[in-house]
């Protein structure tokens, strides 16, 4: 026979005594004035064999029985474990017997006498009272049971706490127990915590403001929510919020999460005062608890909120109502399903306005009531836009890769293979896309392997984007490339994005202007050298025809006709210096190297540039030769020079600067305009045309009468350190 919680289900007993004619007048009357049954037994012994097979509501016994008295069989069951309700019914009324029976675990003890009817109305008003207090306390253990599964799944710490004395410190809250997450913020040990004080714990804790809110939700039982603050001591500097609240047996429970981050961003966390009710009630996520059948038994404010149902509405749905992706087959299946193990999934479900939302799930089985699904519910519909989004932006790069006219492919970096390529490459080499892909980039690029590792990792490690190569094609001929590369990433794997453009005619363009040039240069140096000697020839004859002249007027005329043949003599040798200007290809220079070539030093150079490279045509040596030479021409009372370089936003700057009479203001522009000079006139014009063909400007901005300044202003990509 089985107890029932339910009410309509009669009371079992099992009812022993040693008397036959006892038992059945014991039978007849509780049967008869309550709703019972009665089971008899004339002896303990027997009575033991029964409860190993049945189960029964209450058990009345007599004292005084052979082999076995009542107090015995007490004892025997509260060994086995058994704490069915026991109720001692003798005649025998020694003080001893009653202390001896109430402390062995009887809940009653009724003296046996008097007129039966009254008799037996008191006995079974304390099988009533004896079975409905087991009852409560079995309830009590089932809702235990149920927050001790919540108290270990919910995502927020929780801890209890047992309150000593008045609760007016830390030193007061004794911890009962944390669950996994508590333990996970405090960055300790279930034994590092369980029996110490708050105030062990947190040794600032009587100053953070938490204590008194404990103190009153114990004394008043009404739940609060402390909000987020910051808590400080040697160990922790981080902000909570904490939720409490008062078990039945006086314990404080406190609900707790670190806000640290979520205080630093600003983001105010909203939650109504209902969640302070109990424990599922606290989660930020959404909380539902569905049945077997699916149907929705509890829900919290998240929830609610994230469906736009009230929680009476949903109190009134099954899950099905709202998933918008499982049919009811689907969902009893995955109930099944979660009764072995828990489970993390994604699902939709539907708002009360139609909309949808993307929810991830956690879902873990409990056998309480029948048996239950707690389920916490966090919206993901974020996410799930971020990784549509995602999608979609891959897909336009497909479409702009693949519909592109220019040549397009993607390396990847750790071999070079070609992991895709576009139409405009396909017909641009002359192999298949699954040809392409086949190959690596080696195959392609006419350096050896060695030189191509080390470009990748230029282009992978360094930042460098922009490159020249030399490509193979799949009718053996070579073209000249111009590659622009970049690092994307896809799937979570590091790429190089290349766009390759066909150089070739410029390159070969650039080629013939270069030969062009050097037969310029030829012809030019040809030339040169045919003036110079008839230059010579006739300054021998000036010179000869001054020697003998007589005439002041005439031999005037001579001597500016020599002046003018020695300034073409200047003007064609100092056309020998700078005829390579533009003919080389730039290179990067290290300033301080620049520098220390310049040898004849009348005046000391200081130099406090760092270690950087510039961007420039080879003859850039020349600038700092020329404004040397222009400091010893033209800087009178320096004593001496100064080279000083600094950052300026994305640029560089190099100065010049000397501490001689300095350049007046009205020639500031002038000097580097051609023909300006007391020389040749081309100096600084020269020195401004070398600077400008890799973007350098150059201006004068000393204060006369202290001294010249010349500043050098580098673009960004045209200077680096070493």
């Amino acid at each position: 026979m089985n107890g029932s919680e339910s009410s309509d289900q009669p009371v079992s007993i099992l009812y022993v005594d040693d008397e036959p004619v006892l038992l059945d007048a014991g039978k007849l009357y509780i049967e008869h004035t309550g709703n019972f049954t009665v089971t008899t037994c004339d002896n303990a012994s027997d009575a033991l064999n029964l409860l190993t097979e049945n189960k029964y509501d209450a058990i009345i016994s007599d004292y005084q029985m052979p082999e076995c008295d009542g107090i015995s069989f007490l004892k025997i069951l509260r060994g086995r474990g058994d704490d069915t309700p026991f109720i001692i019914f003798t005649g025998k009324s020694r003080e001893e017997i009653v202390i001896e029976a109430l402390n062995s675990g009887a809940d009653f003890y009724l003296q046996k006498g008097g007129e039966p009817r009254s008799q037996f109305a008191e006995l079974t008003n304390k099988i009533h009272y004896a079975v409905s207090k087991r009852k409560g306390e079995e309830a009590l253990r089932k809702n235990e049971e149920l927050f001790r599964g919540l108290f270990d799944t919910i995502t927020s710490g929780s801890a209890i706490y047992e309150v000593k004395n008045d609760g007016r410190c830390g030193r007061d809250y004794i911890v009962r127990d944390f669950n996994r997450m508590a333990l996970e913020i405090e960055g300790r040990t279930k034994s590092e915590v369980v029996g110490k004080s708050l105030l062990d714990l947190r040794p600032n804790i009587d100053e953070y403001g938490l204590i008194p809110v404990f103190q009153r939700v114990w004394k008043t039982g009404v739940p609060e929510y402390y909000p987020e603050k910051a808590y400080t001591d040697d160990k922790y500097a981080s902000w909570y919020d904490n939720r409490v609240f008062c078990l039945q047996t006086g314990e404080i429970v406190s609900v707790y999460n670190d806000v640290t981050d979520r205080v630093k961003a600003d983001v105010e966390l909203k939650e109504s005062e209902d969640y302070l009710k109990k424990v599922l009630h606290t989660a930020r996520d959404g909380f539902v608890v569905i049945d077997g059948e699916g149907r929705i038994k509890d829900v919290n404010e998240a929830y609610s909120a994230m469906t736009g149902y009230s929680p009476e509405e949903l109190l009134d749905m099954n899950i099905t109502d709202i998933d918008a992706e499982e049919t009811f087959e689907h969902t009893l299946a995955r109930i099944e399903s979660i009764r072995s193990r828990s489970e993390l999934f994604e699902t939709a479900h539907k708002k009360k306005d139609g909309s949808l939302i993307d929810i991830e799930v956690s879902a873990t089985w409990l056998d309480t009531h029948g048996g239950e699904v707690i389920c916490f519910c966090r919206d993901i519909t974020g996410r799930r836009q971020a990784e549509r989004a995602l999608r979609e932006s891959e897909a336009h790069f497909r479409d702009l890769f693949r519909n592109h006219a220019a040549v397009k492919m993607v390396i990847d970096p750790k071999d070079g293979r070609i992991t895709d390529a576009n139409p405009a490459a396909v017909k641009f080499y002359g192999w298949s896309e699954e040809e392409l892909k086949r190959m690596r980039i080696h195959d392609i690029n006419t350096l050896t392997p060695e030189e191509i590792d080390r470009e990748i990792k230029r282009a992978t490690e360094e930042g460098k984007i922009h490159f020249e190569f030399r490509h193979r094609r799949a009718d053996g001929s070579v073209r000249d490339v111009d590659v622009y590369s970049t690092k994307i990433t896809i799937n979570k794997k590091t790429l190089l994005y290349s766009i390759i453009h066909d150089i070739t005619e410029r390159k070969q363009a650039e080629s013939a202007l270069i030969r062009t040039n050097r037969q310029l240069n030829l012809l030019s140096g040809i030339t040169r050298h045919d003036i110079l000697n008839k230059v010579m020839v006739l300054q021998a004859f000036l010179e000869f025809a001054g020697e003998n002249c007589a005439d002041n007027t005439r031999c005037g005329h001579l001597k500016k006709a020599s002046d003018a043949a020695s300034a073409i003599q200047r003007q064609i040798e100092f056309t020998r210096e700078y005829e390579q200007l533009g003919v080389h290809e730039p290179v990067w220079l290290p300033v301080a190297a620049l520098l220390e070539k310049i040898d004849d030093r009348q005046f000391p150079i200081t130099c406090s540039c760092p270690e950087v490279l510039i961007y420039a045509d080879p003859m850039v040596e020349k600038v700092f030769y020329n404004l040397y030479d222009n400091t010893v021409r033209h800087a009178e009372g320096a004593t001496g020079i100064s080279v000083s370089c600094r950052p300026a936003d994305s640029a560089f700057v190099i100065i010049w600067e000397d501490d001689g009479c300095g350049v007046p203001d009205d020639m500031k522009e002038k000097i580097f305009k051609r023909g300006v000079g007391a020389n040749t006139g081309l100096g600084l014009f020269l020195i401004r045309e070398i600077l400008a063909i890799t973007g350098i400007t150059i201006r004068e901005n000393g204060v006369h009468g202290k001294g010249a300044r010349f500043e050098m202003t580098v673009p960004a990509g045209a200077w680096k350190y070493e």
